[in-house]
């Protein structure tokens, strides 16, 4: 019985979670999706001996890359911050909110 009524409870708080999610939030993961994530995979396909590794909130990107690489690494920074321009401005032209202060030059840490 313990078991089924803890099972409850943490669905209760997960439902809950979710629907605590206020607009901006809401936005701010949309928008991470279509631009940010979607850049980077749009790049990572290019540049096939970069790997995303991590993608933060502001777009900035953990990438790593094997030593014999690097000379990829300038053209998949450009690439990735060409597309996040692209994507934002697509996004605008269909009609859908950018959020305030969304960066188009994130920061690429490249290992």
């Amino acid at each position: 019985m313990r078991i089924v009524v803890s099972a409850i409870g943490v669905a209760a708080v997960v439902g809950l979670s979710a629907c605590a999610w206020t607009p901006a939030d809401r936005l701010r993961n949309e928008a991470f999706l279509d631009i940010y994530w979607t850049a980077a995979k749009q790049c990572e396909a290019l540049y096939t001996t970069m790997h995303v590794e991590r993608i933060a909130n502001d777009g900035g990107l953990s990438v790593s890359a094997s030593s014999d690489s690097r000379t990829q690494a300038q053209p998949f920074r450009e690439c990735y911050w060409k597309s996040v321009v692209e994507l934002t401005e697509k996004r605008r032209a269909s009609g859908l909110a950018v959020p305030e202060g969304l960066s188009t030059h994130p920061d690429i840490d490249i290992d």
